[in-house]
């Protein structure tokens, strides 16, 4: 039984990475494949980034995000295998503490996790955030991990079965679009609104990553001329926000909050996310 259980984490690990490659690769497929024909059209190079920035614009998000869901799905089946097998109940029992067995989950998380978010950094700063600071990228995808634990050991306490948790894994995948619909509606970045829906799965993450392609991408002026994006990073581009502006001198065609403002709002999302994460488990095991 225990090699079993070896052999099936074995196997959601390599899932996970065959997923975070397709994802990654895709990326990578896209930006070098619509370079490579625009370039033997003989496309300047600004207008090659141009196109390329506008379908990062939306393709980048949803690619970063089904890799940390590929995170969520591997924690969860492995929360959902201790608890029908009753290891976790065990654990209890033979004196683990629920915060001693939570934080080792979450450091068993941040391996896998931080070895995604650093694979999806180097792609995602080759490929759409040339410009743009890759630490600050970084410590956002790994609050986005932090969060998907968060998220796991919520679904997790409520479910009995580990197919009771299929469900909402597929209602995470279809979060990041909700952001991506706002942005391109609105005429201005409604900052509350953003900053609300951010306590949603996924939803901080992908609107800071939009935001930031956003900002790297190169806008077209009322004269149609491509003004050159600019890069976030610390300093005076931190806060710095693009707009969806229609009457004004450039149009980039998105409305999100500026990428520092939404940063500095997900260790809070993620704070709450992990208190939220562990009331839960403690619930749970009081019901057991």
């Amino acid at each position: 039984q225990h090699n079993l259980r070896l052999a099936w984490r074995r196997y959601r690990l390599a899932s996970l990475a065959v997923k975070v490659l397709i994802y990654g690769g895709a990326l990578l497929g896209v930006a070098i494949g619509v370079d490579l024909a625009m370039t033997s059209s003989g496309n300047t190079q600004d207008k090659i980034d141009y196109v390329i920035a506008g379908i990062m614009l939306y393709v980048a998000p949803i690619m970063v995000i089904n890799c940390q869901i590929g995170v969520l799905v591997l924690v969860l089946g492995e929360m959902m295998d201790e608890k029908e097998s009753k290891m976790k109940l065990m654990q209890m029992i033979n004196g683990v503490s629920v915060p001693t067995y939570y934080f080792a989950a979450l450091c068993h998380t941040m391996i896998c996790g931080t070895l995604v978010s650093l694979g999806l950094t180097i792609v995602v700063s080759a490929t759409s955030a040339r410009s743009s600071n890759p630490l600050l990228i970084f410590l956002a995808l790994q609050f986005g991990m932090m969060q998907m634990f968060a998220v796991a050991v919520c679904i997790a306490s409520f479910c009995e079965k580990a197919k009771d948790s299929a469900g909402f894994s597929a209602v995470i995948g279809f979060l990041p679009v909700v952001p991506m619909i706002l942005g391109g509606v609105l005429e201005d970045a409604n900052e509350p609104m953003f900053f609300g829906l951010g306590f949603l799965p996924t939803f901080g993450l992908s609107s800071l990553l939009q935001s930031v392609v956003a900002l790297e991408s190169p806008a077209l002026s009322a004269t149609n001329q491509i003004v050159p994006g600019r890069g976030w990073s610390w300093g005076e581009t931190f806060f710095e926000g693009v707009q969806r502006i229609t009457d004004g001198e450039v149009e980039r065609g998105i409305a999100v909050p500026p990428a520092g403002s939404l940063f500095l709002l997900l260790p809070l999302q993620t704070l709450v996310w992990l208190c939220i994460a562990l009331r839960c488990e403690m619930r749970a095991l009081g019901g057991e």
